[in-house]
C-alpha cells in the first residue's frame, strides 16, 4: 500500500508539472479594452475557458506570418499557440482610466493626477522607460521629475519577463510618448481555471496623448554659475555614453586620465576647489564620425538638486566630417557647494538622460 501511495504521489506531481501556466493581461488603451491570455508549458490538450468547444490543442509556436502579423496584442515568442492562435483576446470592461499625465512647458517634469490607485505609473519618453510614481494613491495631484528605470516593464504586476518584454516592445515601437498605469493584481478578477499549474494576472492602463499643462509652468529656477573646464573628441577609454558627478580630487584625476588615455603626456589637471565646487562629466561614447557635439545650455538649482540642460548635436546630413571613430566628452566646473545630485536632461527633445549622485 505504501508503494502504491508513493506511485500515485509521483504521478500527481508529474501531471502538475506538465500542466500549463496561464497569464492574463488586462489592457485599457484608448478604445481597446481587452483581456489577453497567454499559455506556457508543454504542448497538448487544454480545457480552454474561452473556447466554445471547450478543449483545444496547445502547440509549439512556429515563426510564421501569422505570429508576426499586427494584432490587438503583442506575440510572446515562447508562448504556446492556443488552438492555432498566438494568444486569446477577449473584450473586457475590468479597467477604467484613473489617471491623467500632462507635460509642463520648458521642462522634463510632468503633472500627475489620479482618481484611482495604481501600483506603479511609468513614463515612456519615446526612447526610454522612466518611473513616475510607485504606489500612487487616488487623489494624487503633483508635479514629478521622471526617474531613470532599469528593466522597462519587468517586475511590474505579475508579468513574467517574456510577457513584460513583449509588451514593452509593442508599446514603445512607435517612439511616441505614453504613460502606463499598472493596476494592483488583487484588484483584478481571479478566474477559476482547471488544469493550470500557475495563474498570473496583470492590468495596464495606457495614456498615449499627453497634453501640455501650461498652468503648471513655473518661473525659471535659480541659475548656477558654471564654466567648461575642458572638452575633446577622443576619449579613447570611453566607449559608451555616460554622465558623472565628481566631488573630490581623486575622482577628478581618474576621470581626467580616462579621457586622455591615448596621450603619453596628458595636459595638467585643472585646479578645482572641491570645498566649494564640483565637476560634471559628460561622455557621448563612440560615434562613427566627427561632427557629434556636447553643449551645455544652462545649469539650474531646483529643490537643492542641480539640473544640467544639454544639447547633443549630430552632424548634418552631407556635412564634411572626420571619417574616423570619435568619442566626444566635456567636463564643467559647477560653482556650488554641497552638490549631491545632478540631473542631465535634453529639454528640446523632452528627455531625461540620466541622474548622477555623489559617491561620498
Amino acid at each position: 500500500m505504501l508503494a502504491l501511495g508513493l506511485l500515485i504521489a509521483v504521478l500527481a506531481s508529474c501531471v502538475s508539472d506538465a500542466a500549463p501556466r496561464l497569464q492574463d493581461v488586462y489592457l485599457l488603451d484608448g478604445d481597446a479594452s481587452l483581456r489577453v491570455t497567454y499559455v506556457f508549458g508543454t504542448p497538448g490538450p487544454f480545457a480552454d475557458p474561452d473556447a466554445a468547444a471547450g478543449l483545444v490543442d496547445l502547440t509549439a509556436p512556429e515563426p510564421d506570418a501569422r505570429r508576426s502579423a499586427p494584432g490587438p496584442a503583442p506575440v510572446v515568442p515562447s508562448a504556446l499557440d492556443i488552438g492555432g492562435e498566438a494568444y486569446r483576446a477577449a473584450p473586457s470592461d475590468v479597467l477604467a482610466a484613473g489617471f491623467t499625465v500632462e507635460r509642463i512647458p520648458l521642462t522634463t517634469d510632468l503633472r500627475v493626477r489620479t482618481t484611482e490607485p495604481y501600483d506603479l505609473l511609468l513614463y515612456f519618453d519615446g526612447s526610454s522607460w522612466l518611473t513616475l510614481v510607485e504606489e500612487a494613491r487616488a487623489g494624487l495631484d503633483t508635479r514629478i521629475a521622471p526617474r531613470p528605470r532599469v528593466g522597462r516593464l519587468r517586475g511590474t504586476g505579475e508579468l513574467s519577463d517574456p510577457v513584460a518584454d513583449a509588451w514593452a516592445d509593442a508599446l514603445g515601437q512607435r517612439g511616441e510618448r505614453l504613460v502606463v498605469g499598472v493596476v494592483d493584481s488583487d484588484d483584478l478578477p481571479e478566474r477559476a481555471l482547471d488544469g493550470v499549474s500557475e495563474y498570473r494576472r496583470s492590468g495596464i492602463v495606457v495614456q498615449r496623448d499627453l497634453a501640455t499643462d501650461a498652468a503648471s509652468f513655473q518661473p525659471p529656477p535659480d541659475e548656477v554659475i558654471w564654466e567648461v573646464l575642458a572638452r575633446g573628441q577622443q576619449a579613447s577609454g570611453v566607449a559608451d555614453p555616460g554622465y558623472a558627478l565628481i566631488t573630490d580630487r581623486a575622482g577628478f584625476a581618474s576621470a581626467w586620465s580616462r579621457v586622455h588615455a591615448d596621450r603619453l603626456n596628458p595636459p595638467p589637471l585643472p585646479d578645482v576647489s572641491f570645498e566649494r565646487e564640483a565637476v560634471v562629466a559628460i561622455y557621448r561614447g563612440e560615434r562613427p564620425t566627427g561632427g557629434y557635439g556636447i553643449e551645455i545650455e544652462r545649469m539650474t538649482l531646483e529643490d537643492g538638486d542641480v539640473y544640467v540642460d544639454l544639447r547633443l548635436p549630430d552632424p548634418a546630413p552631407g556635412s564634411a566630417v572626420t571619417q574616423a571613430i570619435t568619442s566626444p566628452w566635456l567636463m564643467a566646473r559647477v560653482l556650488r557647494r554641497g552638490v549631491n545630485v545632478v540631473w542631465f536632461r535634453e529639454p528640446e527633445a523632452g528627455r531625461l538622460l540620466a541622474v548622477a549622485r555623489s559617491l561620498e
